[in-house]
């Protein structure tokens, strides 16, 4: 019997977003392309007598009951109509309110735990119900991978992965963008654009074609709410680089590992931001 698993909870860019409109229920209906990063957070559940804990290495993060690490816990207690007792900790990498998915990837990697400490032998689909109960883009992070996205964000067709992982750089801002205040902002006067034909250059690994299609309608609403990221794509160049999700991440696709350190260094340099080499992974194992 497992005391302990550690899990890998991947962060994510988009490479496509279109908002399709205001649903009934409040919420807006997308659909976006999903790859996750090498970029993650270190998640650590152990078994326990008496009530969970969560612990995060980040103090301005809050540890409470609405944290989603702790949500998807409390969810598939109930999915499974039994106590799973567990001490979380969770040792952050992924930048809170960048777009990158860091708190989502979490709530992920806490259900796979869950799965295998307590070996409740659930399947990803199964896992990726629970998941949309509690967050829109949470159900992308129980396998990771590459994935489009639908509905709110909680349908998801996993996609295959290029033979050879896309390398990128990310540029990150010191601004935390909270996602509810981009979609209030964003005003909907065109049609949407087709976006699922970017499925063919991510599985081909054409990063050239990738840097053509990629798109994001949040982008507009994201540079009127926070000047600093108008700024970054305009010196970065808007057809080169790309907001990941509401922001404020932006990302810039690379030909090639030593590409992607060089650019790394310059746009550093250039813009004053944080930056980071790193490159797409595969689906977890996990599940």
């Amino acid at each position: 019997m497992l005391r302990t698993v550690e899990e890998k909870a991947h962060a994510k860019i988009n490479l496509w977003l279109e908002v399709l409109g205001r649903r009934p229920d409040g919420f807006h209906a997308i659909e976006t392309a999903m790859v996750a990063l090498e970029l993650h957070d270190r998640v650590e559940l152990e078994r326990v007598q008496g009530a969970s804990t969560l612990t995060i290495d980040d103090p301005a993060l809050p540890t409470g009951e609405d944290n989603l690490a702790l949500r998807a816990l409390r969810a598939l207690e109930t999915e499974c109509a039994r106590s799973l007792p567990a001490r979380i900790t969770i040792q952050k990498a992924i930048p809170a309110g960048g777009g990158l998915g860091g708190g989502s990837s979490d709530a992920g990697a806490v259900l796979r735990g869950l799965n295998r400490l307590y070996d409740l032998d659930l399947s990803a689909e199964r896992l990726e119900a629970v998941a949309a109960r509690f967050g829109s883009d949470t159900a992308f992070f129980v396998r990771q991978g590459a994935a489009w996205c639908t509905g709110r964000g909680e349908l998801v067709e996993p996609w295959a992965m290029p033979r050879r992982a896309l390398p990128l750089v990310l540029i990150l801002p010191d601004l935390s963008v909270p996602t509810p205040a981009v979609f209030k902002a964003l005003r909907l006067t065109e049609s949407p654009k087709a976006g699922y034909a970017i499925r063919r250059p991510l599985e081909n690994g054409d990063v050239s074609q990738l840097r053509d299609r990629q798109f994001n309608r949040l982008e507009s609403p994201a540079c009127a709410l926070y000047p600093e990221i108008d700024r970054l794509l305009t010196e970065l160049g808007r057809e080169r680089a790309r907001l990941s999700g509401s922001g404020s991440t932006i990302f810039v696709l690379c030909d090639d590992e030593e590409d992607a350190r060089r650019r790394a260094l310059t746009l550093a340099a250039k813009t004053g931001a944080r930056t980071l080499a790193t490159r797409t992974c595969g689906p977890s194992s996990d599940v």
